[in-house]
């Protein structure tokens, strides 16, 4: 009788939570130690925010926050608290959140698609000094429970995120606008309801100076007009604009919105506007009063060519320490070498650490190596689907 062929094992990779390459500190190895081995830890003692952090990010990498790991993260004491993969935690543990950490200034649970109304309640009645609170994936959250937390946080709310629900709607939107006016920070993205007339609320908040709308379904897409508006009340003060998959905005989004009203931004992300074009893009760098980006994001903006990076280059090349031109097909090597400096008009990008040419075609070795060489902060590059790389 023939022998039935043995299933091929396929090995797993385990990833390492420290690099190899570069000889980490004594901070970073007992982080390590502790994410390996957190189903056997019973408290983390006296830890800076900063390391919890670090740890945090770890253990969710692992998808290992539960509702007995997440206890650890829960101290009288803390006033900021990011857990960064929520899935399985129940509500139950969120709603242990505001028993345990009742000075929280600052709330990040990313994946929360167990918390409901229960636990944003106690959220609003126990966390008083709460001025911030980024949720994504809340969908079991309702309409009422929004607008209730908005009337009992009321002024002292800060910042506010919140991503991936279809229960956030209009008239949420109208509570956070009438009930909370000192709101400096304010995202939105991947929300099923999102609409243009949101934008007259969201340009009541004149204090707004981080404002970032993202991913709106297809059939409510942003118009360029309703964002000539909202820039035209809040742009003055804005710092940070982040405008992503506005599929319909036109090049007037450029000349009327952010040049005439945004002259304080350093962060500026316009991901996937594929409408605007080249020589609308030039003409407003060109123009544009606001020197100095510290962050650019024109990812997949499809209709960018190389006069688009030349003028980025002229505009902010001795600021930019991010920059991102995935999939920018048109790009050709020269503008590219243009990064590193090209010893007459423009010097290299010294301030440059994080850079993504992920998919930009015409990336080789030769321009590789001349980035590495020259932009002495590089300290990532990401060069996902470039081909002619060696």
């Amino acid at each position: 009788k023939k022998q039935p062929r043995k299933k091929k094992v396929i090995p797993t990779i385990k990833k390492q939570a420290l690099s190899t390459e570069a000889l980490p500190s004594l901070q970073d190895c007992c982080i390590a130690v502790i994410a390996e081995y957190i189903d056997e830890v019973e408290n983390f003692g006296d830890i800076a925010d900063d390391s919890l952090e670090k740890l945090a990010k770890i253990i969710s990498r692992n998808r290992k926050i539960n509702d007995m790991t997440a206890k650890l993260f829960m101290q009288p004491f803390r006033k900021q608290l990011s857990l960064f993969d929520c899935t399985n935690m129940s509500d139950h543990a969120f709603y242990m959140i505001s028993q345990f950490c009742p000075r929280l200034q600052y709330l990040q649970l990313i994946y929360c698609g167990q918390i409901t109304d229960k636990s944003l309640k106690a959220y609003q009645e126990r966390l008083h000094d709460l001025k911030s609170l980024e949720l994504s994936g809340p969908f079991l959250v309702t309409k009422e429970a929004w607008i209730s937390f908005f009337e009992t946080v009321g002024a002292r709310l800060e910042s506010f995120e919140v991503r991936h629900t279809a229960r956030f709607v209009k008239e949420c939107m109208e509570a956070l606008a009438t009930h909370c006016p000192n709101l400096k920070r304010l995202k939105f993205g991947h929300l099923s309801h999102f609409h243009s007339d949101w934008i007259p609320l969201i340009a009541k908040l004149q204090h707004l100076d981080t404002l970032e709308l993202a991913w709106t379904s297809n059939e409510n897409t942003m118009h360029t007009e309703d964002i000539v508006h909202l820039l035209s009340k809040v742009g003055p003060n804005l710092k940070d604009l982040s405008i992503k998959g506005g599929h319909d905005l036109t090049d007037d989004m450029l000349s009327q919105g952010i040049l005439k009203h945004c002259r304080q931004i350093k962060r500026l992300n316009l991901e996937q506007c594929d409408q605007l074009t080249s020589p609308a893009m030039v003409e407003f760098l060109d123009q544009w009063q606001a020197k100095g980006l510290t962050h650019l994001d024109i990812s997949r903006c499809t209709k960018f060519d190389d006069t688009v990076l030349q003028a980025v280059l002229r505009h902010s090349g001795h600021s930019l320490e991010y920059l991102n031109l995935h999939s920018l097909i048109e790009l050709t090597a020269a503008p590219l070498e243009l990064i590193a400096g090209n010893d007459a008009e423009l010097g290299p990008c010294l301030s440059l650490t994080h850079l993504d040419c992920g998919f930009v075609r015409s990336m080789d070795d030769y321009v590789l190596m001349k980035l590495i060489r020259h932009c002495t902060s590089l300290r990532d590059i990401q060069v996902w689907g470039c081909h002619m790389l060696t």
